[in-house]
């Protein structure tokens, strides 16, 4: 199945974002910055290549062991996506359900502010991000370096905004 450039870009922003989460405990869940439903603001944002997703929502939830993430996205054709899955700060990959650009990522949290993802499709890295929380905890600021899948390169800045 050949995926869109703009589906690749809202997979790519997705389980970037998910790269944010770690194990919490009950107390710090309540203040976990992290927590809560995010939305891509494109207007901030930039595709290489392009185009933009109509849209992009990711919600993350406190989980045993670590977190739940669930992304909504709609890419620029229409073309509506579902996915979920698990997320640590273990380095250990976990599986990707429902994106088609990626099956696996790897997380670790360099600080409170900062995580960084590796990417795997049929097990081979193809990319990795950075995620940075503003101090306020009201913008997620993450810059993805992924390969597409017709050998070129994309890079990604998307800004998520919490709701």
């Amino acid at each position: 199945m050949r995926v869109s450039s703009a589906l690749r870009w809202q997979v790519a922003a997705a389980v970037l974002a998910a790269s944010f989460f770690g194990a919490l405990s009950p107390a710090s869940a309540q203040t976990d910055p992290w927590l809560g439903t995010w939305r891509l603001n494109a207007a901030k944002s930039t595709f290489n290549p392009g185009p933009a997703p109509r849209s992009l929502t990711v919600t993350y939830e406190a989980a045993p062991g670590g977190y739940r993430v669930v992304v909504d996205a709609i890419d620029a054709q229409g073309r509506q996506q579902h996915s979920e899955w698990p997320i640590g700060f273990d380095g250990q990959r976990h599986r990707v359900t429902g994106a088609p650009a990626t099956d696996e990522v790897a997380s670790r949290r360099i600080d409170p502010y900062t995580n960084q993802d590796e990417y795997f499709k049929d097990g081979q890295p193809d990319g990795s991000a950075t995620f940075v929380l503003s101090r306020d905890g009201r913008i997620i600021t993450n810059t993805s370096h992924r390969l597409l899948g017709n050998g070129r390169a994309s890079d990604v800045v998307s800004v998520l905004e919490k709701q």
